[in-house]
């Protein structure tokens, strides 16, 4: 983790001191004071004054966006209530939704709802299936405890499912089920099991971000976290699966097979929240970190697909950071032709030597997508003649 913040900082760095090359007639939205995270808003690149994000670039890599990326693909490993907070503070967040305001209460109240539990499991396990459930959850948050404020209302909810315990219940609806016209919204892949006693995440996490006054929408996948087995997994299948077999035109040619199980845990979910974002005419912005830039990278392939079968998504900009190879030779090409078309702003960074970028390697025919933005130390290179190839 240390790593990943001192790469993210260098990112942000070095965006900051070269943003006067950038061109743009951009929109800037008010915040509130920043939080303490990972990297804070005062590493942004106003100072976490107001998100000002270019809306149309007109130049290849665009820094100031970058510094925003990067500040993004590096918080997203706190994927909630660290994070959240100041996502709202720059505008993230729907005003006629006050559930977007309330990420930290919510997973604040799932642990607590979790350590209640523990104390009535075995009534639980027996009321499974019955509506006896329902009063024995309704009466795990004392009426005088100081949580429960987003965990009260889901619990007391007469449609509260009674095949599973209350908190895998809540945190299926946390992280799995679509908030009609939330703007802030942390999906996680993860299933309920156990016979309905516990809810097991998956390696998948991203974040869906809407912004309240500016046509933006923010994809963030989170990167590889070494504690995590089942990133662990994700990384190891290292072998190619040919997109046709998962219902892809055959011209995408073949993608990591570890990346694309990844991605499809949480493509149904994403295609269909994307949905909302018709009506204000919403430009897609997608970004991740080490193994999060592979599943940004496979989202953006995802909406260029769709572009090409007829929706009308406009996949404004990928900007990856540390990214591995997604595809083989045909996905690369593909990938290119439909970035070129749609006008897509496809940017891969790579920090120094970082050998995640190698992988997985050449001889198995696996090939980088995206303008290649080189960082040295104190250095920025736009599309070098010799990138280091390990």
């Amino acid at each position: 983790m240390t790593v990943i913040l001192r790469a993210a900082t260098l990112w942000l760095g070095l965006a900051l001191a070269l943003l006067g090359t950038t061109g743009c007639a951009a929109t800037s939205a008010a915040s509130t004071a920043p939080m303490t995270a990972a990297v804070t808003l005062e590493q942004t690149p106003n100072g976490g004054k107001s998100f000002d994000f270019c809306l149309k670039p007109t130049s290849p890599v665009h820094l100031g966006n970058a510094a925003w990326l990067a500040f993004l693909s590096a918080n997203e490993y706190a994927h909630g209530a660290v994070f959240a907070p100041m996502l709202n503070d720059l505008g993230f967040h729907n005003p006629n939704e006050p559930g977007d305001l309330t990420w930290p209460d919510c997973l604040g109240d799932l642990r607590q709802l979790r350590e209640a539990e523990k104390t009535r499991s075995a009534e639980l396990g027996k009321a499974l299936g019955s509506e006896k459930l329902k009063t024995i959850a309704r009466n795990l948050v004392p009426k005088d405890a100081s949580w429960g404020s987003c965990a009260r209302p889901f619990l007391e909810d007469p449609a509260l499912r009674t095949d599973a315990f209350p908190a895998a219940a809540f945190q299926n609806q946390l992280v799995r089920e679509i908030h009609p016209g939330s703007y802030l919204q942390l999906f996680s892949a993860g299933s309920i099991q156990s016979g309905g006693k516990a809810f097991r995440d998956a390696s998948t996490q991203v974040l869906f971000a809407r912004h309240r006054d500016l046509p933006i929408t923010v994809l963030v996948f989170r990167g590889t976290e070494p504690s995590q087995m089942a990133d662990i997994a994700t990384d190891l299948k290292t072998w190619k699966t040919p997109l046709s077999e998962r219902g892809w035109p055959a011209a995408w040619g073949s993608a990591h097979a570890g990346f694309v199980d990844a991605f499809e845990s949480v493509e149904p979910v994403l295609m269909k929240k994307l949905t909302e974002i018709a009506e204000r005419g919403d430009r897609i912005w997608i970004t991740g970190h080490s193994l999060g830039g592979g599943l940004a990278t496979l989202m953006a392939a995802r909406l260029l697909r769709a572009r090409e079968e007829g929706a009308t998504f406009d996949v404004a900009g990928v900007y990856t950071f540390g990214s591995p190879r997604v595809g083989n030779k045909a996905f690369a090409a593909k990938f290119r032709d439909a970035v070129t078309k749609a006008g897509t702003n496809a940017v891969r960074v790579r920090n120094a030597d970082d050998v995640v970028t190698s992988i997985p390697g050449l001889l198995l025919e696996y090939e980088h997508v995206g303008t290649l933005a080189y960082l040295t130390e104190g250095k920025l290179e736009i599309s070098p003649a010799n990138e280091p190839i390990y």
